[in-house]
């Protein structure tokens, strides 16, 4: 029983080791592939993101009959390019356009690689999702209050300055405001990241001046979008006027005091006790305050009436 129980085991140790000359390395397999590390291009916005580029892999160039690369959305090709094995590109640039030339709509789109082998079906492979961004964003640049009040300081308080941007595809990356005065020369300038933003203006200008009474401001921003698509938008901030100060009239070249009879017995009768004084001294809206004296020979004053205002 023992040298049956060696020879099993001399057996297993044998194949254990023809097992493990047996193995190799396991060979590479390469499979068709379209790839693209950007997420969109945008034919109207920066130089950046004007283009998107690919790099095509096939499996087996040597065996490769006819390729194919489409620009899909929706299910629908919107752009192709085909050929033989001799002239696979192993790179590929779009521009946004479609197969006619005109632009290729908006979306969300991926790009497919399909190969014939001559062996049946042929294969396709897709790249990640990108987005085809073609039409500008939109928005919008308020003022509360919409004008500046104007005093002798420069103006009575700031004006709160709005600025919106939407896409309908992309994101909203970055946006900057200019104010232009009426010769079009940039007064002060502002700029933010994201979708909107709310701020404060003072009135001044990048070196301090103050903004011009009776004058209007262009309020001119800029939106962009993830891929540089840009767009202008304008508003108008206005100056109100210097309040004017409170013009009386103007005061008579002449006035007058007028006794009401030749003289008066305080002490005496009564209809005579008192002496009426008629003043005259124009509009009473030309007066700011006035001044009665009684005076005495010796121009002596023995009784004042003082009054500030024209009552």
């Amino acid at each position: 029983m023992k040298k049956g129980v060696l020879r099993i085991g001399i057996a297993a140790a044998v194949l254990s080791v023809a097992l493990l000359g047996c193995q190799s390395v396991k060979p590479v397999t390469v499979e068709n592939s379209i790839l693209t590390e950007q997420t969109g291009l945008a034919p109207n916005g920066d130089k950046q993101h004007s283009s998107i580029d690919f790099s095509l892999v096939v499996a087996n160039q040597n065996a490769l009959i006819n390729w194919k690369v489409e620009m899909v959305s929706k299910g629908v090709s919107q752009r192709q390019w085909n050929g033989k094995a001799n002239n696979f590109p192993t790179t590929l640039t779009w521009d946004g356009l479609g197969t006619t030339g005109a632009a290729a709509p908006e979306g969300t789109y991926a790009g497919t690689l399909t190969v014939d082998y001559g062996m049946g079906n042929p294969v396709t492979a897709q790249s990640s999702n990108f987005i085809l961004d073609v039409a500008p964003p939109i928005g919008s640049v308020t003022s509360n209050p919409a004008q500046f009040t104007s005093n002798a300081d420069g103006v009575a308080q700031p004006v709160t300055i709005s600025v919106t941007g939407s896409s309908a595809i992309a994101r909203m990356d970055s946006w900057s405001l200019d104010i232009l005065d009426k010769h079009g020369k940039v007064f002060r300038s502002f700029d933010g990241k994201g979708q909107s933003s709310e701020f404060t203006w003072d009135g001044k200008s990048t070196t301090g001046e103050w903004v011009t009474p009776s004058q209007s401001y262009i309020a001119e921003a800029t939106l962009r979008d993830e891929f540089g698509n840009a767009t202008q938008i304008y508003s108008t901030i206005s100056v109100s006027d210097l309040p004017q100060p409170v013009q009386r009239a103007a005061a008579p070249q002449t006035f007058s005091i007028t006794a009401g009879s030749g003289g008066f017995s305080p002490k005496g009768e009564r209809a005579s006790g008192a002496m009426f004084l008629a003043l005259s001294y124009g509009p009473l809206e030309s007066v700011s305050s006035w001044k009665v004296e009684i005076l005495d020979s010796q121009k002596t004053a023995q009784k004042t009436f003082n009054v500030i205002g024209s009552a």
